[in-house]
């Protein structure tokens, strides 16, 4: 899914379980436009669901995107990946077994920043843990006024509840494949807290 308005020189990089799906259709809504579900072909990298810069890149081209307020967020990698769990557990019996099963997925959230090239976009990056400054300054920069609606929670956290010992056992995991998004986003250390 994916926001963008040539009216409102706005783009909205859509990565998923970072508040992406309330952040879309609060745009649509406040700014009277409708949002795309995506643009009905693969690019180079396609997102999971959401729009990434390479997908605007592939179809908008560079001086496109880059002529407009985009934007995104990111989220603690520990977090967001519980996120993703408690969203959509499949048919596994613990966290530890969907992460061995999901490593190779591409989760990595910095993926959705960079240009075909490989290279890092300048799309303006706020913190998923600052949601409501993000909201704040998004309202701003668009000239508008609204409540950021709050859609597509997981329903399945405490059914599948992920216990501090699970986690940290599977740290060094997370740590190693994640280590890319931990230093892009500025994340010291893991919030083991969701």
């Amino acid at each position: 899914m994916g926001f963008y308005s040539e009216r409102h020189a706005v783009a909205f990089v859509h990565v998923e379980k970072n508040a992406g799906s309330s952040i879309v259709h609060s745009l649509a809504k406040h700014l009277d436009v409708k949002h795309t579900k995506q643009f009905g072909f693969v690019g180079p990298l396609k997102g999971l669901g959401g729009l990434t810069v390479r997908d605007y890149e592939f179809h908008f081209g560079r001086r496109w995107l880059e002529a407009k307020f985009y934007f995104g967020l990111s989220r603690d990698p520990v977090n967001h990946l519980l996120s993703w769990y408690y969203y959509d557990p499949g048919n596994v019996s613990c966290f530890t077994e969907w992460l061995k099963l999901h490593v190779e997925h591409p989760f990595d959230q910095y993926l959705y920043f960079t240009w075909c090239d490989g290279s890092l976009s300048n799309a303006r990056i706020f913190r998923f843990e600052e949601i409501e400054s993000m909201w704040s300054s998004v309202q701003t920069e668009l000239n508008f006024r609204g409540q950021l609606l709050h859609i597509n929670k997981g329903i399945n956290k405490e059914l599948r509840k992920v216990s501090n010992e699970e986690l940290y056992a599977n740290m060094p995991l997370i740590l190693e494949r994640y280590e890319k998004d931990y230093k892009m986003f500025g994340y010291a250390s893991p919030a083991c807290v969701s």
